[in-house]
């Protein structure tokens, strides 16, 4: 999580070819760089888009058929997961536990933003946090 935190900033930067580290990953079929990155928060993730670059034919895509077919139930388990992580933290919010609100936000802070960060203004002008 330390390593995540202090990638954050720079993590959705671009190469000199115009992709993100998470691009890369799925054009070259890296499965376990694309769950690491899933699951850093500040990650961009666009689940169409990484599809759309699982399919690519271009000659930089060496995947065959079947690792396409893997990297794209790779993508929506991961997708699964970070709407996962969106949805429980909007049930805390709901919820009004502090402390859990605290400890998500503390593993988690990009998610402070998710839903435009209305969730967490709910539960502040009710009082509940």
């Amino acid at each position: 999580a330390t390593i995540a935190r202090q990638m954050d900033g720079r993590v959705n930067q671009k190469d000199n070819g115009g992709n993100t580290a998470l691009e890369v990953a799925v054009r070259y079929n890296n499965g376990p760089a694309v769950t690491a990155l899933a699951r850093v928060p500040a990650v961009l993730w666009d689940s169409g888009a990484l599809q759309d670059r699982a399919s690519e034919t271009s000659w930089r895509n060496k995947m065959d058929a079947q690792q396409k077919l893997e990297m794209k139930k790779l993508i929506e388990q991961m997708s699964s997961e970070r709407q996962g992580k969106k949805d429980e933290f909007v049930a805390m919010c709901k919820k009004g536990d502090v402390d859990e609100v605290i400890e998500c936000l503390g593993s988690y802070p990009a998610i402070v933003n998710c839903c435009n960060g209305d969730p967490l203004r709910k539960a502040v002008v009710a009082g509940k946090l």
